[in-house]
């Protein structure tokens, strides 16, 4: 059963070391995005 994505990116970040300020830095998205995707699983847009 594949991961959510919640969960999948906790785990990431918990394995490279990084907060999820350092992934705002990264990535360029709002840190409430990313709070959002790292704490609701119905928040992450899906395209197909």
């Amino acid at each position: 059963m594949p991961l959510k994505f919640t969960v999948k990116l906790k785990q990431v970040l918990f394995e490279r070391g990084m907060t999820q300020k350092e992934l705002v830095e990264l990535t360029g998205l709002r840190p409430a995005a990313i709070s959002e995707f790292a704490n609701n699983p119905h928040s992450v847009p899906l395209r197909k």
